[in-house]
């Protein structure tokens, strides 16, 4: 059979723009699903487990996840290897173990986990009496593995030790080789120096407060360090069903502060900037995890939100990619997406 030159000439065009093209730069997110298998995408709630108030951790490839449990009585473990399936695969207490100091059983809530040498740690607000806030104190438990079995160590402090009405919701960070715990809600969020091993505070007398005002409601601290500044992310709000419970950030560059809004204004006094609110069918989104940067170099961000109309199921595990402009955090939209077409990308 004869072939025509000018049809070989167009065949041989077409396979070489078609190699072209899958030569072309790739940048994070374009084509999903074609230039890398993972990026397929998610739907938000990513998890149907109750998992609110989350930290996270890496391990070996693998994301170990703690919470608080609905009735504040246990703080469930789940992991995953790609930040969207999650399975749980055991708890730091039960019910049936959970402390008890002084012989009293109190209300566990906010752990945080993070490895501290060869340990792992998880520390948790713990309430014994939900009527006196000056009992409210932070706990520590340790472990060999980030599912356990977890040994308590008892109380790092009680509120009315270390002078900080409403010690709850415990963030540990380590700055230039120095241990330190960010913690409080409604009288302050605060920090203070730990020891080298985590377990305990170097003084009860030397704490610094980050932001916040008595009876201002912050909660739920987390920081975060980018370009030359520490981001303290902080939540506002009530954590209930339609309570307008809401996701902000401050930034300063010095981990014990000035911490500033984007006015330049120390939130001490003033208040924080706000880059996540209700909307889309989700309610009271806050309380979000460590920032965990993917192998495209994009930032994500697990957080809690009711899901309109299904508040019997309680707060959802969520989960949004985080961009910055201007040196400042946001969120497409400023409220939850109900879908990504980008997922995070693991190698």
């Amino acid at each position: 059979m004869k072939i025509h030159q000018s049809f070989l000439f167009a065949a041989f065009v077409s396979l070489s723009l078609t190699a072209l093209a899958g030569c072309e730069p790739k940048t994070p997110g374009d084509d999903p699903g074609k230039d890398d298998p993972q990026q397929t995408g998610y739907v938000n709630p990513i998890s149907n487990l109750r998992l609110p108030d989350c930290s996270v951790i890496r391990d070996n490839g693998t994301f170990y996840l703690v919470a608080s449990d609905e009735a504040y009585n246990g703080m469930p473990i789940a992991k995953s290897t790609d930040l969207v399936n999650w399975s749980k695969v055991g708890e730091v207490f039960t019910a049936a173990t959970r402390p008890k100091w002084n012989g009293q059983g109190g209300g566990l809530w906010a752990p945080d986990i993070a490895k501290i040498g060869n340990k792992y740690v998880v520390y948790y607000a713990y309430v014994p009496d939900i009527n006196n806030e000056w009992q409210w104190g932070i706990g520590v438990a340790t472990a060999d593995r980030p599912t356990g079995p977890w040994s308590d160590k008892g109380k790092v402090f009680i509120g009315g030790e270390i002078g900080v009405q409403c010690s709850i919701d415990p963030c540990f960070y380590s700055d230039n080789g120095r241990n330190y715990l960010v913690w409080g809600s409604y009288f302050g969020i605060w920090a203070t120096e730990l020891t080298e091993d985590g377990l305990a505070v170097k003084s009860l007398d030397s704490k610094t407060r980050l932001a916040g005002a008595d009876g201002y409601g912050l909660e739920g601290a987390m920081i975060y360090k980018k370009d030359g500044y520490y981001y303290l992310f902080v939540s506002e709000g009530g954590t209930g069903y339609k309570e307008n419970y809401k996701l902000g950030a401050a930034r300063s560059k010095n981990f014990l502060g000035p911490y500033v809004n984007k006015a330049g204004q120390d939130v001490t006094a003033h208040g924080v900037d706000f880059f996540l609110k209700a909307g889309n069918g989700f309610v009271s989104p806050g309380h979000c995890s460590q920032i965990i940067t993917d192998d495209h170099g994009d930032d994500w961000v697990l957080y809690h939100a009711f899901v309109n109309g299904e508040e019997d199921k309680g707060r959802r595990l969520m989960l949004s990619r985080l961009t910055w402009s201007g040196g400042w955090p946001s969120i497409d939209g400023g409220i939850p997406a109900k879908e990504s077409k980008v997922a995070p990308y693991w190698k």
